[in-house]
């Protein structure tokens, strides 16, 4: 099995409070399905057609941890704390 990583990009600014909202139970969540939060930031520098939003990348050990995080009853519960917080480009990626 070869790590995978969850990829969360910000089209749209995130309502404060929903996005608040959001991230507690999500860590909680992520935490749930092995997965390690290892960045969460906007970027430091952008290139070529990049965008300034809040970009988050989550490790877990395998493509299909991570489809079951996305999946899970958990994970629905965060999302329906954001709502229409905000949109967001959400994508599994495995590790070479």
């Amino acid at each position: 099995m070869s790590d995978a990583y969850l990829f969360v990009s910000y089209k749209q600014a995130a309502d404060p409070s929903r996005l608040a909202a959001y991230g507690a139970l999500a860590v909680r969540a992520i935490e749930q399905f092995g997965g390690t939060v290892i960045a969460r930031a906007e970027p430091g520098h952008i290139y070529e057609a990049g965008q300034s939003e809040l970009t988050v990348l989550v490790r877990f050990n395998s493509v299909d941890e991570a489809a079951a995080l996305y999946d899970s009853s958990t994970y629905r519960e965060a999302l329906a704390a954001l709502g229409s917080g905000a949109s967001r480009d959400v994508r599994i990626i495995p590790a070479l």
